[in-house]
């Protein structure tokens, strides 16, 4: 199964706002869920490359391509219709409001495709910003980077223990932010690596942008959060692995 998170793994991205920024940084391929404004205006492009096609699985969103810049902007057509959901992960319990969900497929000029999954949400506009991850310069690179991945899908799935990995139910609330309330979820290991998965919830009457350097320790090697954009009272997990001989 392939790995499905809003924001993607390996060394540190940031985001900001203007429009706010969603950034990933992924391979040939990759699918991509990401949150778009249902009433303003969104941006999608590529670092490096231009936005060659794009095409929509149906016709709820208007789009206006920058051919000078080789970007997009995107549109919602009508009224998003939202959805009530509630989510418990570990001790934490919220309704959240989500809505729509688009697919976008789009193919850069040099030949690379990606899979977006775009959820229409009452917020301001959004950029969601690709970069396109580079080939690993050696077999040793390649391999540590499989092994992130690899991990960080166990964690995503909730495996129990296999795979090779020690996992434990922490279940453990922690402070962070006057924001949010936080708890370590779950921890797996083995030899090499410990993953951390936690949950937060945004507890303000704002919305929340998270990005990977505010998970970031001297240990760390890889941050991945599943939403990086959270309304209030809205959930996400995030996926933190570390050297397990730093610790």
């Amino acid at each position: 199964m392939k790995l499905k998170l809003a924001c993607s793994i390996i060394l540190g991205l940031a985001c900001s706002s203007a429009f706010a920024i969603q950034e990933f940084t992924v391979g040939n391929n990759a699918e991509i869920d990401a949150i778009i404004s249902d009433h303003d205006v969104s941006r999608i492009s590529i670092a490096g490359a231009r936005i060659s096609q794009v095409k929509l699985s149906n016709n709820q969103l208007k789009i206006d391509k920058d051919e000078e810049n080789g970007q997009i902007f995107i549109y919602p057509r009508k009224e998003n219709h939202p959805v009530i959901t509630t989510t418990k992960i570990g001790n934490l319990t919220a309704k959240t409001v989500t809505g729509s969900m688009i697919s976008v497929f789009i193919i850069d000029e040099n030949g690379n495709s990606y899979n977006l999954r775009l959820r229409m949400q009452s917020v301001p506009s959004e950029t969601i910003l690709i970069r396109p991850m580079l080939n690993a310069k050696s077999n040793a690179s390649t391999d540590f980077t499989t092994q992130l991945v690899s991990m960080t899908e166990i964690m995503y799935l909730d495996r129990k223990n296999e795979d090779g990995y020690m996992v434990i139910s922490e279940n453990t609330p922690l402070k962070l932010w006057k924001e949010v309330s936080f708890e370590l979820y779950k921890t797996y290991s083995d030899d090499q690596f410990r993953g951390s998965v936690f949950i937060l919830q945004n507890i303000s009457d704002k919305t929340i942008n998270l990005t990977e350097k505010q998970f970031w320790k001297p240990n760390t090697v890889s941050v991945a959060i599943e939403n990086p954009v959270l309304v209030p009272n809205q959930i996400t997990k995030i996926f933190v692995i570390g050297a397990k001989q730093d610790e």
